[in-house]
């Protein structure tokens, strides 16, 4: 049901049509502003309170670390320019993060990493997507190596099989593709493909599954959001891809992911649950019921990003609730209300509005 902090602030989860003009991070600010002067609703743990623990062990971070964006207000108003932090596989519970980057960070949203294991972030508040080679985040501090300027005014960030990388762009509602070789440097290239022509625009949620195919969220209203694919094949300059599927789960989303077997994960925005779909489900356009859809034992609230582990385990970022909460492979396999494994919340954990998170591999 709409809350006052809903009418407030056009919060997503009750007006999806007017939100769409501010962007996520603004969202997550304004929620939390809120929250400190009702003192309900949101929990306030500020990213600033947070402080590097240790140094990370060169050549980089362990795999299974997990990194996490805090938006927080682009240009330095309101809550700040943000921060990403980064967590060890084993963290639980009000843990300090490994390390805070702050470097380069303006409203950073999406996360992906390359093949080589080079974390890529998308700022919203300067239009840009940083690179953090993998050397660089050994460092307690690292700064970004290449910094990208894009048209971009969205969210996720999503890389293909040929190491392409895919932004998506909610102000003008299109999704560009960079080559490898544009990220070899900073500056500001042109993208070599450019999608427009579908219903799955002005996305905050990209993906690529497993066969290499692109998947792109799009949220008309609540009712009718979707994830639209574009195949492979398809995603070349000569001819602007039209969407191949489009699956309606009938709830608002936000980002979503992809598990080895190519089933989608997708949470339901403003529940406490998320839900798989096979890979069979997604041939062909329509409303599939969910082969699997898991309830929340304990109260989160809002999950925002959901990722896959080195081990098969499943992450869900809560943007409204601020934690990270950990479900084993097993506890996946049918619907219902597992207790999670790990759960990182609180004051210490530098968990600020969140709104993406991803595995090093």
């Amino acid at each position: 049901m709409p809350t006052a902090i809903d009418s407030a602030f056009s919060f997503p989860v009750s007006a999806p049509g007017a939100w769409r003009s501010r962007r996520p991070w603004r969202v997550g600010s304004a929620a939390l502003v809120a929250a400190m002067v009702s003192g309900t609703g949101f929990a306030t743990s500020p990213a600033a309170s947070a402080a590097p623990s240790i140094a990370l062990s060169v050549p980089g971070p362990a795999p299974g670390t997990i990194f996490a964006t805090n938006p927080g207000a682009a240009g330095g108003g309101g809550v700040g320019p943000g921060s990403i932090t980064l967590y060890r596989p084993n963290s639980t519970g009000d843990a300090l993060p490994e390390a805070v980057i702050t470097k380069g960070v303006d409203g950073p949203n999406g996360l992906a990493f390359d093949a080589s294991g080079d974390l890529w972030v998308s700022n919203l508040g300067d239009s840009t997507v940083a690179e953090y080679s993998k050397s660089e985040l050994a460092k307690v501090s690292p700064a970004p190596s290449v910094i990208i300027s894009v048209n971009h005014d969205g969210g996720a960030i999503a890389f293909g099989s040929s190491g392409n990388l895919w932004v998506d762009n909610g102000s003008n509602n299109t999704v560009t593709e960079y080559t490898k070789a544009e990220l070899s440097g900073s500056g500001s290239p042109a993208p070599r493909v450019t999608i427009t022509n579908s219903r799955c625009l002005g996305s905050v949620g990209l993906a690529v599954d497993p066969s290499g195919n692109l998947w792109v969220e799009g949220t008309p209203s609540v009712t009718t959001d979707a994830v639209c694919e574009y195949p492979k094949a398809q995603l070349i300059k000569t001819r602007p891809p039209a969407p191949r599927a489009t699956i309606s789960p009938g709830y608002q989303l936000w980002d979503f992911t992809f598990d080895s077997s190519g089933n989608l994960w997708v949470p339901e925005y403003g529940q406490n649950r998320f839900a798989e779909y096979t890979k069979a489900e997604l041939t062909r356009s329509g409303s599939p019921p969910a082969h699997v859809t898991i309830i929340g034992s304990i109260r989160q609230e809002t999950p925002t990003d959901l990722a896959f582990d080195p081990s098969g385990d499943l992450w869900v970022l809560y943007n409204s609730s601020q934690a990270l909460v950990e479900y084993t492979k097993a506890e996946l396999t049918k619907s219902g209300s597992p207790t999670p494994t790990r759960t990182i919340q609180g004051a210490a954990t530098g968990l600020n509005s969140p709104l993406y998170l991803a595995i090093e591999p």
